[in-house]
């Protein structure tokens, strides 16, 4: 039935004085509330958390500041949260790594994260507040983080806490501690190898036909040999590999990870070989990282600065200093190395010694990097050396320093690892990999290098065959050509619907062909991309009151393309827990509707309950909805907020009987503050004293009657007062 109309307005004037006061009602702080995992699916008492997140770009210290509520927690002195970076802290951090993998949590807080919702508070160490968030399970607030598996999740991390709207649920099931929520706007793609080109299979060429169980997940392949690949028989060549970063080059003033030194410590990648300051060296010492000079380049994230002593402004003696660094091109085809690089000295750079040998590389100046030079000749394979011979100029002692900015790639080897027999037509090989992100969101590349051809399984259902006839597959079946020059097959993409989070197999199964000489190759790299997330276009859109004598739901369809829902899952959580899969038969079409009733569901919800739709491999939760006494409906359709329809349509679009005839118009929520005034008083007079009056002096009786508002007094005389 319609709302009533009064109702209507009053509910729509709190919802945006609601909004209006949480917004406002954001605390001064760049330390914010960001994530909560108030509900888990499993192990509840064991796997609650939460997160704050640094808004700002510089650490900050949060040494004696407290969380406060519903759970405390109190940080101990030194307690940093990375510039833009996040903290996360749980009930049990051990069970947390266990369940998750993320092993950097505080904890453990006490108390319990309410299931039905409560209010959070960040004090800083002088009590102050600094943020709150008081969540909720329905309504504005999302309901799938309580029971379904996913978190509480921010929006954009750099908005208010208070408001429901900034908050939805986790794009994965278990959350994202320690990470962002969602991708940003910009936000670049790390690619995730699983299986490296040279990994470690479990392998079996005897002959003997394994059947198909060897292509499960839950296959037993220990009594295998281990091996690293590539594997190879016969005369099969590998080809050669791809151009990439040195990684044991290095800029000077950074440490393994390529983040810039703080001035004074040791450089860890470079030498002092020769010091006209002192002795040593000989033998080498570590260069020290310094402070630039004030006429100097500036030193930056990228590199810093190095000399014998810190700071640049010191005065060193003049004369001679070399700087060496060392550098790996094992696994590299040295004649295929290049390495570019940029200089800056105070006074100036002689030359630049390759192995011992000179590069005729010169450069004078310190504000500012030189050119570019390249060098594309003299390297060896295993360790090669750059020695870098820098001078400080004058005849006393003057600030000296150096500063170089590398960077270089080399056509990787791809390795023969492991010799295989070369008589069987068929090898089998087995490989267990751990994948921790979100299997609906994540993009899978396969790179095998293979010959002759090749069948591919994931957690034993196939995703790709290379060079091989189609149908059945038995050991005996060959390869369809002779491949005689093995080459990469470039990138094939797999569908990602088989991964999933934990452990997984890849399994390959390599065939010759009829003609093969026993020529064998494989090798296969795996690759995990996070794949752009997108609002799922399903969505629960009507649910019958739960008081109904039959219950249904309807699902909506909002995308453009009909949508296949074999494997789906819809799940009840209440008193009793039940589920319905969806059939393989079962399908929803592109902006259409589904409704299914309690016969076909096989349960009927009670008012409270929740319901949540999963994907098939449930690593994530598409919607969720918690079941009323009454009528819901979204408007507008399958993306917008729970309403009350006019009247129940399952499988079609929903219908709203709305009222605009009157409307809020005017707000005055905050008005200026005015001064206090006495309060003035003004008396209104009713009856002169010298008004008119009627009268009776006859003498008679006239009873009670007189004195009515109604009496007849018109044959009374009159005259004012006084009488």
């Amino acid at each position: 039935m319609p709302v009533p109309l009064m109702s209507r307005l009053i509910s729509y004037l709190l919802i945006f004085l609601a909004t209006f006061s949480a917004s406002r009602a954001s605390a001064d702080s760049t330390i914010v509330f960001n994530e909560i995992m108030y509900h888990p699916a499993t192990n509840e008492p064991a796997l609650e958390w939460l997160e704050l997140h640094n808004q700002m770009a510089v650490n900050m210290d949060v040494s004696e500041w407290s969380i406060e509520g519903g759970v405390q927690f109190k940080f101990l002195e030194g307690t940093v949260v990375p510039g833009n970076g996040y903290l996360v802290v749980a009930v049990s951090p051990l069970a947390l790594a266990a369940a998750t993998g993320y092993t950097n949590a505080y904890g453990p807080f006490t108390g319990r994260l309410s299931n039905s919702g409560e209010r959070l508070e960040l004090r800083n160490n002088n009590h102050r507040l600094m943020d709150w968030v008081e969540y909720g399970t329905d309504g504005d607030w999302p309901v799938g983080p309580d029971g379904a598996g996913v978190s509480l999740a921010k929006i954009n991390p750099n908005a208010a806490s208070p408001p429901a709207t900034n908050w939805s649920m986790s794009a994965q099931i278990g959350g994202t501690p320690g990470a962002p929520n969602f991708p940003g706007p910009g936000a670049t793609t790390t690619n995730t190898v699983l299986v490296r080109i040279d990994e470690v299979w479990k392998y079996q060429n005897s002959g003997n036909d394994p059947e198909t169980e060897w292509r499960g997940a839950g296959f037993d392949d220990n009594a295998w040999p281990t091996g690293r690949a590539l594997f190879y028989a016969g005369n099969a060549q590998p080809p050669a590999g791809e151009f990439q970063s040195i990684p044991t080059l290095f800029s000077t003033g950074v440490d393994d990870s390529h983040n810039a030194l703080s001035p004074g410590v040791p450089d860890p990648h470079y030498l002092l070989t020769v010091s006209a300051q002192s002795t040593p060296p000989p033998p080498p010492i570590a260069a020290t990282v310094i402070q630039n000079h004030p006429v100097w380049l500036a030193n930056d994230a990228l590199s810093s600065w190095i000399g014998p002593v810190n700071p640049g402004a010191a005065n060193v003696a003049p004369g001679e200093y070399r700087y060496r660094t060392s550098f790996n091109l094992s696994g590299f085809d040295p004649a295929t190395a290049q390495i570019t690089l940029s200089v800056a000295a105070d006074n100036r750079l002689n030359d630049v010694l390759i192995n011992g040998a000179s590069s005729g590389i010169s450069f004078v100046g310190f504000s500012g990097f030189s050119q570019d030079f390249v060098i594309t000749n003299g390297f060896v394979n295993g360790t090669n050396t750059l020695e870098f011979v820098a001078f400080n100029d004058a005849t006393t002692p003057n600030p000296a320093g150096f500063r170089a900015r590398l960077s270089g790639t080399a056509q990787a080897l791809l390795p023969q690892n492991t010799q295989l027999n070369p008589g069987p037509v068929t090898a089998y090989f087995r490989t267990r990999f751990t994948f921790t992100g979100n299997p609906t969101a994540t993009l899978l590349t396969l790179r095998p290098l293979v010959a002759d051809g090749a069948v591919f399984y994931l957690n034993g259902a196939e995703v790709s065959r290379l060079n091989m006839p189609d149908g059945a597959i038995s050991s005996s079946t060959p390869a369809s050509l002779d491949v005689t020059n093995a080459s990469s097959a470039g990138t094939l993409a797999i569908p990602s619907s088989g991964i999933v989070r934990g452990t997984n197999v890849l399994a390959v199964e390599v065939h010759q062909a009829t003609n093969d000489a026993g020529d064998i190759l494989f090798g296969a790299e795996l690759v995990a991309t996070p794949a752009p997330l997108l609002r799922p276009s399903l969505a629960f859109n009507e649910i019958a009151a739960s008081t109904n004598s039959i219950f249904w739901l309807e699902l909506a369809n909002s995308g453009t393309n009909g949508l296949p829902l074999d494997g789906y899952v819809l799940a009840r959580d209440g008193a009793t827990d039940n589920q319905f899969v969806f059939p393989s038969s079962q399908t929803i079409a592109a902006g259409g509707y589904l409704s299914l009733n309690e016969s076909g569901l096989g349960f009927h919800p009670q008012s409270g309950d929740k319901l949540f739709l999963y994907p098939p491999n449930r690593s994530s939760v598409i919607d969720a909805v918690v079941v009323k006494k009454t009528l819901r409906g979204r408007y507008p359709d399958g993306t917008g907020r729970w309403l009350y329809p006019a009247q129940p349509t399952p499988g079609s679009s929903n219908v709203f009987a709305f009222h605009d005839e009157i409307v809020i118009n005017e707000i005055m929520y905050h008005h200026r503050g005015l001064p206090a005034t006495p309060a003035i008083y003004q008396d209104t007079t009713l009856l002169p004293v010298t008004a008119a009056w009627k009268y009776d002096q006859s003498g008679l009786d006239l009873g009670t009657a007189w004195r009515a508002n109604s009496y007849d007094d018109s044959s009374w005389p009159s005259g004012p007062a006084l009488l």
